[in-house]
């Protein structure tokens, strides 16, 4: 038998005890609350500065804007139409939905649903306060469908692609799923707001700087989730998996200790024929 060092995990300790409900919901909210508040504020002021005194930035966005409108082809527009498709309202709604109500039936815990649904509305309440105030136009070129003109500061649909995307990838590796929906996770969250940005561009309904700033909300406001809600449960996770193969490899050694002695008394002594047995 084993005897644990001091860089084995000692299972048997107690583990610490989990706070009231009340208490964990308050510390969460608190930098959230914060985090919106500043986020928005910040997205605000950038936003009117690009509106009314963009200048070399300003030129730049549109050079670029005007550079992806001159090499536009009908294959090119018809992937671009479905790449937004990644972002669009009601696709995200679906799967954010489908996401929460998976995490809830796998996890059984209240933190990974909520991540997924905080990630998600947070970066739209900052959306829809930051694209009402800024009235930034959309790039002067001619657009692929229909928008509200006057709504091109933050890109709304990049924002979403992070938060949606990045978010279950951040619930599948702290819940330890299995390798593949990890990777493909961790795939789709990489990808798709790169491919979202680049639709919207495109298709000529943000400039370089809204999609910039979509991408910011959405990664800014995706840490402070995924620090203040799903942290304590992915912490959680790890300890038990440590507790798990600790007590798995010291199940182990006891059975390796206890094997030889096993294997001597069940051994017969060839050579001891019947003076074996008057001995015994």
């Amino acid at each position: 038998m084993t005897t644990p060092d001091a860089t084995t995990p000692d299972v048997r300790r107690h583990a610490p005890l989990e706070q009231p409900r009340a208490t964990q919901v308050r510390r969460a909210a608190i930098p959230l609350v914060l985090t919106l508040l500043l986020l928005t504020g910040l997205m605000l002021g950038i936003g009117e500065l690009l509106t009314h005194h963009a200048g070399a930035v300003g030129r730049l966005d549109v050079r670029i804007e005007r550079s992806l409108a001159a090499h536009r082809s009908g294959t090119l527009n018809t992937a671009t139409k479905y790449g937004t498709y990644l972002a669009e309202t009601v696709p995200v709604i679906v799967l954010a939905v489908l996401a929460v109500a998976v995490a809830v039936i796998r996890t059984r815990r209240w933190r990974p649903p909520l991540t997924i649904a905080l990630a998600v509305i947070g970066e739209k309440v900052v959306y829809l306060i930051v694209g009402t105030v800024v009235t930034r136009q959309r790039p002067p070129v001619p657009r692929l469908g229909a928008a509200d003109p006057s709504a091109s500061f933050p890109s709304g649909h990049t924002g979403s692609a992070v938060t949606l995307y990045s978010s279950i990838a951040l619930v599948l590796l702290a819940s330890r799923a299995r390798p593949v929906w990890r990777a493909i996770a961790v795939v789709l969250a990489v990808l798709a707001p790169i491919v979202v940005a680049f639709c919207r561009m495109d298709r000529g309904f943000h400039h370089l700087t809204d999609v910039v700033a979509g991408g910011v909300i959405g990664l800014v406001w995706l840490l402070v989730v995924n620090w203040a809600v799903l942290r304590p449960y992915r912490d959680r996770v790890r300890r038990d998996a440590v507790a798990a193969d600790w007590l798995h490899a010291e199940h182990g050694s006891r059975a390796d200790d206890a094997a030889p002695e096993t294997g001597h008394a069940a051994a017969p002594d060839p050579g001891a024929g019947g003076r074996g047995h008057a001995r015994a």
